[in-house]
Parts: structure tokens; sequence; C-alpha cells
């Protein structure tokens, strides 16, 4: 089968000192929650640490502390998954799901290679081999040898050039995989003695993860009722002695990574601040679950807490605000106001700098603005319970159906003869006329359009931006021996039209 399409997993969650190293590349960098991963890299943890990955066929795969790892495969194509490990130090746990017939799920330790249906435990070992399973079926083969042999659910093998299957209460758990990597590595132990050596790690372990579990070996001490800078802060204390014990915070889909840093079974305190945001949408919640998890035994204390959504660090987001549709003959402006999920905010209005009206919202919602006459700057806003402000800038015009008309100065008809002694070939007669518009508010602003003619023929046209005044003087050249007819028309920007004339006749 080609393969071509590579795929990433995500890192869940990370406890300690967990860096990653780019193929080519000579640095190591911290890996972070939920970090995405590729085929070639190289991932270490260290001292006390671990970091968990989800891998797109939906396994899961646990890196334990001093361990290496290079995600050798890690390849999707039409729904079949292959993935290839090669554990280079230190052991790693794995949950992985039942796979197609055509996909393929392989680890590579240092003395053997193991293939994968579907199963969960634990492999690793760079000098000697431990591969254990809690359930289902892990196929082994040598590097040295060739041998190829499978375990099965409770089962664990481990050895150096030859391995030993053992039947262990505590197979497949991590807590047995940490006991056995040191024996494993250990060149001075024989076969025997590494027997041995397992089933006593399995009966201290056994001990360890069925030690009764009460209610004292997790307490939330404090916790910051009312949210706002700084997060939901919780402070408490916990005591485990099961070293696989996780202690997180859940609030929603949140998931803190491992607060239990210690397992010795002492009191050791904890302390975490949980982001509560409108962008990760735990200000709508009223609780969370503080959670102690040691082997089969869970305790859980909720919390409660209500966040600040007059505080900035909490509501982040400010609302926003759209320009819907605008008719300048009703002289009203719509806009959207959006973004007040849980949220509130005052919404105004403001008519060249002068504010003209205001309302709260408590929801998303449209908004009417009536308009003043004439051409305006507009500016609405919102502003939300931090006080966070997004304004929306527009300039429009309110031009309602208004009468208005035309008034041409002088008579309606005048004659006009030629003067006396005009020279020979000077045969022009220039009148000028003269008209006014008078309308509302004497702003011609609400004009669209002035149109003098001649006879039917356009001598002036003025149209929006280039109207700047009501009063108007336009020369004629008259004809002569005839009738010349001025028609004046003016049409408001509400589509009102007012039409004068004046007429010349020449003899």
């Amino acid at each position: 089968m080609a393969f071509s399409d590579s795929t990433a997993g995500k890192v869940r969650s990370k406890l300690g000192d967990v860096n990653r190293q780019k193929e080519n590349q000579q640095t190591w960098k911290p890996l972070s929650v939920g970090a995405s991963v590729y085929m070639s890299d190289r991932v270490r943890t260290g001292t006390e640490s671990e970091v968990i990955f989800g891998l797109p066929d939906g396994s899961v795969v646990s890196i334990a502390e001093n361990a290496e790892m290079v995600i050798a495969d890690l390849f999707e194509k039409d729904g079949v998954f292959r993935t290839k490990l090669d554990i280079k130090k230190g052991h790693v746990g794995f949950d992985v799901k039942k796979l197609s017939e055509k996909s393929s799920f392989e680890f590579k330790t240092g003395t053997a290679t193991a293939a994968i249906r579907g199963t969960k435990g634990f492999i690793g070992g760079e000098k000697g081999f431990v591969g254990s399973l809690k359930e289902g079926k892990l196929e082994i083969t040598s590097t040295k040898s060739g041998r190829k042999f499978s375990i099965g659910a409770g089962e664990t093998a481990l050895g150096r050039d030859s391995l030993v299957v053992l039947k262990l209460a505590t197979s497949g758990s991590p807590s047995l995989a940490k006991a056995l990597a040191k024996v494993t590595e250990d060149s001075t132990l024989s076969i025997d003695q590494i027997v041995e050596a397992a089933k006593v790690a399995d009966s201290t372990v056994a001990a360890k993860e069925n030690a009764p579990l009460d209610e004292e070996s997790m307490k939330v001490s404090s916790v910051s009722s009312v949210v706002c800078s700084g997060g939901l802060q919780i402070e408490g204390s916990y005591r485990t002695a099961v070293s696989t014990a996780s202690l997180v915070v859940k609030a929603g889909t949140y998931v803190s990574e491992n607060l239990a840093t210690s397992t010795d079974g002492k009191t050791h305190t904890f302390s975490v601040s949980v982001p509560v945001t409108d962008e990760n949408k735990l200000w709508t919640l009223t609780s969370a679950d503080v959670v102690l998890t040691a082997g089969e035994k869970v305790v859980t204390e909720t919390v409660s807490y209500t966040a600040d959504k007059s505080c900035a660090e909490v509501n982040t987001r400010p609302a926003q605000i759209r320009f819907s549709s605008y008719d300048s003959l009703r002289c009203v402006a719509n806009v959207a106001v959006s973004g007040l999920e849980d949220d509130a905010a005052i919404f105004s209005v403001d008519v060249d700098g002068t504010p003209k009206t205001h309302e709260s919202l408590t929801r998303n919602a449209l908004k009417r603005a009536k308009l003043s006459e004439g051409v305006h700057e507009y500016v609405f806003s919102a502003v939300d319970m931090a006080k966070n402000k997004v304004e929306l800038n527009k300039k429009l015009g309110c031009f309602p159906p208004r009468k208005f008309n035309v008034q041409i100065l002088g008579k309606k008809r005048e004659v006009v003869s030629n003067p006396p002694g005009t020279p020979k070939g000077y045969d022009k007669i220039v009148k000028t006329v003269q008209f006014t518009v008078r309308v509302p508010g004497g702003d011609p602003s609400v004009l669209y359009k002035v149109v003098v003619k001649q006879n039917s023929r356009i001598i002036l046209e003025e149209s929006l931006n280039q109207i700047q005044a009501l009063d108007y003087q336009v020369p004629v050249e008259l004809v002569r021996k005839g009738v010349n007819k001025i028609e004046v028309e003016v049409t408001h920007k509400s589509g009102y039209i007012v039409k004068a004339q004046k007429v010349y006749e020449v003899f």
C-alpha cells in the first residue's frame, strides 16, 4: 500500500520536563499541551516527567519518565493507518484501538519489535526488553534471534538475549513498567534473578494499587469564588502512594495538567490557575471538579465559582457591530449587534459628535436608528460589561419627500430687441438667467440634480457633490428672431422634482 498523507498526533497532557526535537535539527524545544507532533519528531522526558499523545487512529501513547522515542511512521490514507514508534530509551505505555485489517501499529526497541492489533499495556527496553499487557495481544519478534512469539492479557515478557513470559497480576500497569525498567537494564542480573525481581515488583505494585484511598487523600483548601484577573485559583493538598495517580482540574472541556507531582504516600500541596474567559467559554460555567485518580479509585471535589464579566481579563471579546441596511427616504439605518452571548452592552448612537440615543442590550439584536434630515456623521457604538468598546462610523443622508420651489428672477416672459448701435458682424444677444432653489433648511446637499435647458438643449447640469449653492446665475446666448425657452429642473434626493421656466422672444 502506498501511503502519501502524513498526519499529526496531539499532546493531551504533560507533566514536568518534556521536549521535542524536529528532524534535521540539533536543538530541543519544550512541548506544550495541545501541540501537534509529526512523523520523524523525537520526544524525550526528564525525571518525574510524562507526556500523553492522542494519535489520529484514536490510540493513546504515554511516554514515561527518562524516556526517548522517535515517531518513525505516522500515516493515514483512506481510513487506513500506519504507525511505528521507535523507543530509544525507557518505556512507553499504549492504549491502541482495534485496527482495521490493513492498518498497522508497531513498536521498535533496542532488542525487539512488537506488532499490535488493539491492546493496552507498555513496552520498552534499550539493553533489555519488557512488554506487558493489561488486555489484548502483542506479537513480538526478537531482533537478535528473529524468534517470534506472542503474549496476551495479564502476561509480561522480559529479558535480554532470551525472553521469559510471566503471568503477573499488574501486567500492563505503568507502575510495573517503572519498577521493571531498571531490572531489565541491569546486565549483572541472570534471567532467574530478573524473573524473581519481576515477581517482587508485581507484588509491591499490587499492594500499592489496591491500597484503600480515603476522602482525606485530596482536599481543596481555598478557591477564588469570584473570578477576575488570574483566573480560577484553586489550592489544596493530596496524598497518594499510587505512582500512576493523576490530579487534575476539569471545567467543561478544559482539563489541567497532572498536578500530582509526587506519589510517595505523603501529603503534598497543589496550586492551579484555570483561565476563565469568554474565549474558552468557561465564563458561563458555575463549577469545576478537582479529580484525584489512583488506580481504580477516584476522589472528586466540586468547587463553585462565578466569572466576573465586568473584568477585562475574563470578558476579552468586544461586541460586534455590522451595518445591515439603510433607507434614505424613510430615514432609518439598521445595524446588527452581535457577540453578546451571556454578556450585556450599552448601545449608543451619536450624530455629528452629539449623543442621540442609548439603550441596554442583553442579547444579540438588530437595532433601527432614526436618521436626522440631511447628511450627517453617525457613530454606532457598543460598550460591554468589561468596558470593551466597538464603534462603527458612517456618513448617512436622510432625505424625506419635501416640497420646495424654484424661483426665477424677473418676468416669466420677456421680449428682447436688438440693441441700437450694435456693430456690424456682432450678432449675439446674451442674457443672465438668475434663479434660486428654496429647500427647507437651506442645505444644498439634499439635492440630487440641477438641469438648465435652452430649447430642450442642456446648457448646465450639476449633480450630488457638484451642487454647492442654491443661487444660480446662468449666462444664456439667445437665438435671434425666435423664441428662447429656458427650463430649470431640480431633483431632490427623495425623487421629488420641481420645474420652472422663462421665455425670451427675440426680434
